[in-house]
């Protein structure tokens, strides 16, 4: 559970607690880790699938799904560079999503390194 603390954005290490507490019957917590392992964009198709047939999921899984989650980039001084919200439901369109979050990161980098000449 640890390195879900130190990286919350990999989704696999969600996913593999989320299967060692299915494991030891705690499906309360393996639904967490499932939730929050989607929440990273990870695939959790086969997790859902599999806890379902063990434990009903959360009544409040699709407002879980749903919350927002906010994208941070900060410098190497600590600064904050980058923010933005965005939701589940934001992911539909990755190419877009991704284009945008370049452009960003592009103008981002630029006012960085023009900051240390």
């Amino acid at each position: 559970m640890r390195a879900t603390e130190l990286a919350p954005s990999n989704g696999e290490y969600h996913l593999l607690v989320s299967d060692l507490a299915s494991q030891a019957g705690q499906y309360e917590l393996a639904w967490e880790y499932a939730i929050r392992a989607a929440q990273t964009g990870v695939a959790t198709d086969f997790e859902f699938d599999a806890l379902a047939g063990s434990a009903p999921s959360p009544v409040d899984i699709r407002e879980r799904l749903d919350a927002p989650r906010v994208a941070v980039l900060t410098d190497p001084a600590g600064e904050t560079v980058y923010e933005k919200n965005l939701r589940f439901d934001d992911l539909d369109d990755h190419g877009e999503n991704a284009e945008e979050l370049a452009r960003h990161v592009g103008e981002i980098l630029e006012r960085t390194s023009a900051r240390g000449r």
